[in-house]
């Protein structure tokens, strides 16, 4: 902020002291003799020359310039426009002012009134929620007669919904009938998927169980051969050893060496 505020001073070269030309319009307005019998044209300058505030016309013209061009203005404008003096020359070249300084400042004026306004969104957002919700209240009116139709051409014996008799109650609807009807259906739905799902678990643990029983089997089989196998291996073996016994001591026996050198 401080820096924009620095360059826009020293664009205007820090010259600020503006000149309101708001006393120059009542002065010309007097010498015009336009105060007493025309105010409603001094008003209008005045109003000219407060919205001229929002252009950059009192840093480019003069303040005599924009007095004269506001009174220029506002004598065309008026619900009564008059005829400002024009000859032998125009009434504002007496305070040294341009025809087209003169102008250019009506014109520019002039854009300020004709400049499209800001879209106010908060108010268009508002009015549109508006119109949703009357749109939405209608829907639900026609939703809710749409169903009174209904009910009244499933009541019994031309009954209205509208109306509960002693014979006729909500519970006995058929509204409220295929409610309980599909509650029901769906209790049974409920309650046949678990017993289905009892009976897939007890298949497969049955399943499962006949495996184990199976693999039981099996590992008691194998334990039989290994133990038929170890004792197989152990008889060759003593066999083997009493063959080694027996053929010691025959050789003992038939051998000739002396005495001393047997067992």
């Amino acid at each position: 902020m401080i820096n924009s505020e620095r360059r826009i001073l020293a664009t205007l070269g820090f010259v600020v002291h503006v000149k309101h030309p708001h006393r120059l319009i009542v002065a010309y307005g007097h010498t015009l003799d336009i105060n007493e019998s025309r105010p409603d044209i001094l008003q209008k300058a005045w109003n000219y020359m407060n919205d001229g505030l929002r252009s950059d016309i009192f840093m480019r013209y003069k303040p005599e310039t924009i007095a004269c061009a506001c009174i220029f203005l506002a004598a065309r404008t008026v619900e009564n426009p008059i005829a400002l003096p024009s000859t032998p020359f125009h009434w504002f070249e007496a305070f040294d002012t341009s025809d087209r300084d003169v102008e250019a400042i009506a014109m520019q004026l002039l854009k300020l009134y004709s400049r499209r306004r800001i879209a106010n969104w908060p108010r268009i957002r508002s009015e549109l929620e508006a119109l949703r919700s009357l749109k939405n209240a209608e829907k639900a009116s026609e939703k809710a007669k749409e169903i009174a139709e209904k009910l009244e051409k499933m009541a019994p014996n031309g009954e209205k919904s509208g109306t509960v008799s002693e014979n006729h109650s909500l519970r006995d609807s058929p509204v409220r009938k295929d409610r309980i009807d599909r509650k029901d259906k769906d209790r049974r739905r409920r309650k046949s998927n678990e017993r289905n799902g009892r009976d897939r678990r007890d298949r497969e643990r049955d399943y499962r169980g006949g495996d184990r029983r199976k693999d039981d089997k099996r590992d008691r089989r194998k334990r039989s051969r290994t133990r038929s196998k170890d004792r197989k291996q152990e008889k060759s073996r003593e066999n083997r050893g009493r063959e080694n016994r027996d053929v010691g001591k025959r050789y003992r026996r038939e051998s000739n060496s002396p005495s001393k050198f047997r067992r």
